[in-house]
């Protein structure tokens, strides 16, 4: 049965009463997801999930979340978010170390065992049951959500990095883009505001398959071009848009120095996770996570779990590998087919102390030697000025004694 749209000024009522129904779509995209009413709403939604829902520290801090997916204590969560040997807390307050026994490294999942049992474990759903525009909820251990959202971009493959080196210097576009399902040219996935893209009317889905009459392959091709050119070359680009070729003239700027986005989101307060891109299939959705809420199940409004979060990526988002991906991997890791190297102790309180007083040392003694080393180079300057002064004072007298008149001979 499919539900239809739920206006916004409606939806609170609708949430609040949950209509016992499976989905919700999203209609305003500018709704505030952080509405404590709305969390307070979804609290139903994500009872279940909360117990099987792990939270995972590393040397005290909190790193990601995992989800129970065994009762006997086997949790699946985010690989490279795990530092040192975890401790996992449950829902019941129980804490637990864990050891790490094996990572799918593709998707970045690891998998944690713990000893424990009768576990509450994940109720699955495959992700393409759920349609773009539907409500998702990321449970926590707590009684209403640590974030919800809805899905933007249904299952899809995910474009490996490109293998090209980007020169820093070459002309700059403006978008995100991803080898085209034909097999020629790139698509735009994503047009960056305020960008030679935009200005010269680029489009979301455009694909791009000339510049300058340089056909354009894949990503890789397209960057090479690109790289070739500087800021302020007009060029033309050729794209595909429903079926008809449309030749756009841009403007390319200069390649910004931090055009890295997890250092540009993360100076503007919006920290992504280390590893975003390069899982082999994902799907997304605009949920705002922290880095540190990856690695937990993501559930749709029956509170079914459809993916696990794996990565924070953008300022409106994140990415999870879909339910059955995740459940297509859980036998082969437990059965020890993705081996993983043991992780680093965990380091306690004192010895993290310890540890920091001695790098204050060794800070304190290394700005001892600069200052003096500082001292030394700025006394060395004075007395090499005060020998320039003196020596060009001398030669001004000597000109104005070249230049007395001779005395009088009588």
């Amino acid at each position: 049965m499919r539900h239809r749209l739920i206006a916004p000024q409606a939806l609170f009522a609708a949430l609040l009463l949950l209509l016992g129904a499976a989905r919700l779509q999203a209609q305003d995209q500018k709704f505030q997801r952080t509405n404590p009413q709305l969390l307070a709403a979804m609290s139903g939604v994500v009872e279940k999930a909360s117990h099987y829902t792990v939270r995972i520290q590393c040397n005290d801090d909190d790193a990601a979340l995992g989800t129970v997916v065994q009762p006997d204590g086997w949790i699946v969560t985010k690989a490279s978010e795990l530092k040192t040997e975890p401790t996992c807390f449950l829902q019941d307050g129980r804490k637990f170390p864990a050891k790490l026994m094996g990572v799918q490294k593709d998707y970045d999942l690891a998998l944690l065992k713990i000893d424990a049992s009768g576990l509450p474990v994940a109720e699955w759903k495959k992700s393409t049951d759920i349609e773009v525009g539907n409500w998702l909820a990321t449970p926590g251990l707590g009684k209403e959500p640590l974030a919800v959202g809805v899905l933007s971009v249904a299952r899809r493959d995910m474009p490996p990095p490109p293998r090209v080196v980007i020169n820093p210097d070459g002309g700059y576009l403006g978008v995100v883009m991803a080898d085209a399902e034909s097999g020629v040219g790139v698509t735009v996935r994503e047009v960056q505001p305020g960008t030679p893209a935009s200005k010269a009317g680029i489009k979301v889905n455009d694909v791009v398959i000339k510049i300058d009459n340089k056909d354009i392959r894949d990503r890789e091709s397209m960057l090479e071009i690109l790289g070739k050119h500087k800021a302020n070359d007009r060029v033309k680009v050729t794209v595909i848009r429903d079926d008809e070729e449309i030749e756009l003239s841009v403007t390319l700027a200069r390649r910004p120095a931090n055009l890295d986005r997890g250092a540009f989101q993360n100076s503007m307060g919006s920290k992504l996770s280390e590893r975003r891109t390069g899982f082999p299939v994902v799907f997304q959705h605009d949920t705002v996570l922290k880095p540190t809420d990856c690695g937990g199940p993501v559930v749709d409004l029956d509170g079914k779990v459809v993916g696990i979060n794996i990565a924070r990526a953008g300022r409106t988002e994140s990415y999870a590998i879909p339910s059955e991906v995740v459940q297509n991997f859980i036998p082969e890791l437990i059965a020890g087919k993705f081996p993983a190297t043991a992780l680093p102790k965990a380091t306690t309180a004192p010895e993290r102390l310890k540890a920091a007083e001695s790098k204050k040392e060794q800070a304190l003694a290394d700005k001892a030697r600069a200052e003096k080393l500082l001292k030394e180079a700025e006394d060395e300057i004075r007395k090499e000025k005060s020998l320039i002064e003196s020596e060009k004072k001398k030669q001004e007298e000597g000109k104005k004694d070249d230049k007395k008149p001779e005395p009088k001979k009588n």
